[in-house]
């Protein structure tokens, strides 16, 4: 992910953890959601694609989703494991 290329390698690390720690935390909110819980679950989809604009990871996914907890879910999920790849580049 070229979001990192951007700092210093103690900076990387740091900024690894606080993302890490945020997805973490949106993915465990949004499981515990409902999914009549419309209103909850769109405010969680707003974060998540703040999150994504700020690692500049514009794409389909992220244009076209929707605020069902099943969609924020499974992309969060996706961005975990995006995160979980490029532990070792850090």
């Amino acid at each position: 992910m070229s979001f990192f290329n951007d700092y210093s390698e103690e900076n990387k690390r740091r900024l690894y953890n606080v993302l890490t720690e945020e997805i973490d935390m949106l993915f465990t909110q949004a499981t515990a959601l409902d999914s009549t819980q419309r209103d909850e679950v769109a405010a969680l989809q707003h974060k998540f694609k703040g999150i994504c604009r700020y690692l500049n990871i514009e794409n389909d996914m992220i244009k076209l989703a929707k605020d069902t907890k099943s969609e924020l879910v499974a992309n969060t999920l996706t961005l975990q494991q995006l995160l979980n790849d490029i532990e070792s580049e850090i």
